[in-house]
């Protein structure tokens, strides 16, 4: 089996195990509740740069999960599945690179799976996966900001360096 099919029915298999469900959750927090209805104000008003909530400019966070929303709400209509979905994409895209990176690192298959599984199945990062919060994407970006700079400096490669670099930049818009 080549890598990426290995990769890919990893992102399938922690897809379904993080999406299970997530349409029957109503987002009813009020942070993210916030965050809910700042994308659907952008929506709505078609300004997708300056974040309102009840129609008073919001800059509480950097602008990168308002527009996950946003897009999502374009695409999918606004429905808690649509809050909730960024947050799953994210922690699935998670899940697949600790793979891709302990199987980059050894070589193993084992390793990888192992790796996604335990990643996947720890309850904060279940939890966190399906909430309409900053930090799966944040998770995301310092996960890759690690795992590319390590390669990028162990190996002398630049291109991984680079890639460090806009993953960082991922994470100041998702975090500051």
């Amino acid at each position: 089996m080549k890598q990426r099919t290995f990769l890919t029915l990893i992102f399938v298999a922690a897809f379904l195990f993080l999406a299970v469900g997530i349409s029957q959750l109503a987002v009813t927090d009020p942070v993210e509740s916030n965050y809910a209805l700042t994308a659907l104000e952008m929506v709505r008003s078609g300004d997708w740069l300056s974040p309102q909530i009840y129609g008073t400019y919001w800059y509480d966070k950097p602008i990168f999960l308002y527009w996950l929303l946003s897009l999502s709400y374009s695409l999918l209509g606004t429905t808690d599945l649509a809050a909730r979905l960024p947050a799953v994409l994210f922690g699935t895209a998670s899940c697949t690179l600790a793979a891709w990176f302990a199987l980059r690192q050894t070589g193993r298959r084992t390793t990888a799976i192992l790796f996604a599984a335990m990643t996947v199945t720890s309850l904060i990062f279940w939890f966190v996966s399906r909430s309409v919060i900053t930090d799966q994407p944040l998770y995301f970006f310092s996960g890759a900001t690690l795992f590319f700079a390590y390669i990028g400096l162990t190996e002398g490669k630049k291109g991984y360096m680079t890639g460090a670099y806009v993953m960082a930049a991922g994470a100041v818009l998702t975090k500051g």
